[in-house]
């Protein structure tokens, strides 16, 4: 692992407003800091928590709807 964590894109969907958005995720980390660091997702329209929140396919720009 590396002293400090590099951070990744991952794309990610609301499942209660359908709201996409790409973001960031730490890489290089042990589990329980990424785990962590996932559970902080909330979506940025309507607020759900990470319970909510779905990895998507593909990035926003390669979405077609």
């Amino acid at each position: 692992m590396r002293e400090r964590p590099t951070f990744v894109p991952i794309w990610l969907a609301c499942r209660h407003c359908r709201h996409a958005w790409d973001d960031w995720q730490p890489q290089d980390v042990p589990v329980e800091t990424w785990v962590a660091h996932v559970k902080t997702y909330r979506c940025p329209r309507c607020g759900a928590d990470a319970g909510h929140v779905v990895l998507r396919a593909k990035p926003i720009e390669g979405d077609r709807g």
